[in-house]
């Protein structure tokens, strides 16, 4: 059985999977206001604000995530696209 801060985290991924941004940015402004402090709610937020390019926004709230007491997420580790594009070539 999930609870509804889980509920809510997947609404986010279900919309971010869609590529519907400004949903998935609604959901999980929800979902953080729902839950402040689950790490997940926070992490999907980042997620969320660094597709739509809100880069500053998107490290704030990963670094909420990773200061989460429930469901602590760690910060992700960023790399530029040609960078990206290398290390899987080379793979």
């Amino acid at each position: 059985m999930t609870s509804p801060t889980e509920e809510a985290v997947e609404r986010v991924w279900a919309a971010y999977k869609l590529a519907d941004l400004p949903g998935c940015v609604a959901l999980a402004k929800e979902a953080v206001a729902q839950a402040p402090g689950n790490g997940g709610a926070w992490f999907a937020y980042g997620c969320a604000l660094e597709r739509t390019n809100d880069l500053v926004a998107a490290d704030k709230a990963f670094a909420k995530a990773s200061r989460c007491t429930e469901d602590a997420v760690g910060t992700p580790y960023r790399i530029g696209w040609v960078a990206f594009q290398h290390v899987v070539a080379t793979a």
